[in-house]
């Protein structure tokens, strides 16, 4: 006991500084704040995975898009292609300005 007021006991505790001391209303205030945060944070650790895994949702729809994309493109440059090597071709793939083989 350290004082004795008129309405009030002053009291010391010997404790390393790393110890923390406190009264039990305030270890008991801190406890429950502690179970909290630990619930929040379990609470938060099941949002931050629903939010990966809608992340991951999102994701596969644009790769799919730009898989199609890049085919589109490939597509395109082998048609390309073809109308180079078949320039002067007609659709069935004789050549302009003559009708079907064989029909001379």
């Amino acid at each position: 006991m350290l004082r004795v007021g008129a309405d009030s006991v002053r009291l010391g505790v010997v404790a390393p500084p790393p110890v923390p001391v406190h009264r039990l209303e305030i270890y008991e205030q801190i406890q429950r704040e502690n179970r909290a945060a630990a619930a929040a944070s379990e609470d938060v650790r099941t949002l931050a995975l629903r939010l990966r895994r809608a992340g991951q949702k999102d994701e596969r729809p644009d790769e799919r898009a730009e898989d199609a994309a890049g085919k589109d493109d490939d597509a395109a440059k082998q048609d390309d292609a073809g109308k180079e090597e078949g320039a002067g071709k007609d659709d069935a793939g004789n050549d302009a300005g003559q009708g079907p083989a064989g029909t001379d």
